[in-house]
């Protein structure tokens, strides 16, 4: 797959790995997570129909085999994660809000750091609620505020969510489980000790870089001159 700029077709490969360096340097991260959807999600034993939306837009592109992107793209965050200094985070059947939601409240809460959020999903806007998280909007192109993440949860749980394909509910059986849909603040608990047990085996494990590895499989110039992916 490829991503169209300036009448160039770029590989959506090398989007992705300009876009991550261009956010470690602007925001000198000191530490790098890569949250990314594990398949099938946990939500959908909520609601079947949960993003059911997201397959028929696909179906509507026909002139992209999506098999082979998602096989390259969870190819190109293997590689990130082994050689790079970005620690890769995918669990099965959790997705990638849910990680960096368990993650920031995890950093903040019971290491006490500062933590930067980077991401074009609105939902993560709830996030920034939390003491020493920022959120960085690439959508916007900016740090987004929010003081109070309970109205946006309570919005969503009465009105639905038409991005995530979740509909408006006229019963308190469907408000409970919209609020279990949308709310990022607190998932269930079988969710969090699986993602609090994998970002515990990440954190406390040695990281190590290997450019000329990645390099082989990525023969991306930029790559060659720009230290900040293999910067330890």
């Amino acid at each position: 797959m490829c991503i169209r700029d300036r009448n160039k077709n770029i590989p959506f490969q090398y989007f992705l790995l300009r876009q991550i360096i261009k956010y470690i340097k602007e925001l000198k991260a000191s530490r790098v997570f890569i949250a990314a959807d594990g398949g099938h999600s946990w939500r959908k034993h909520i609601y079947s129909e949960y993003k059911a939306n997201r397959k028929d837009f696909r179906e509507k592109i026909e002139d992209v085999n999506w098999n082979s992107v998602f096989r390259s793209y969870n190819f190109l965050l293997k590689n990130l994660d082994k050689c790079t200094i970005t620690n890769v985070i995918q669990i099965d059947n959790i997705e990638a809000d849910d990680i960096i939601s368990y993650l920031s409240r995890y950093l903040s809460y019971v290491h006490q750091e500062d933590v930067i959020i980077v991401s074009q999903d609105s939902d993560i806007r709830q996030l920034a609620s939390i003491p020493r998280v920022k959120v960085y909007s690439t959508r916007r192109k900016k740090f987004v505020d929010e003081d109070n993440a309970i109205n946006i949860i309570k919005n969503k749980m009465i009105k639905g969510d038409t991005s995530d394909n979740i509909p408006k509910a006229n019963t308190f059986g469907e408000r409970v489980r919209n609020y279990i849909l949308v709310n990022l603040l607190k998932l269930p608990e079988p969710v969090e000790e699986t993602i609090r047990n994998q970002i515990e085996s990440v954190l406390y494990s040695k990281k190590e870089v290997n450019r000329e590895e990645f390099t082989k499989v990525y023969k991306y110039k930029f790559l060659q001159k720009d230290p900040y992916l293999f910067q330890s």
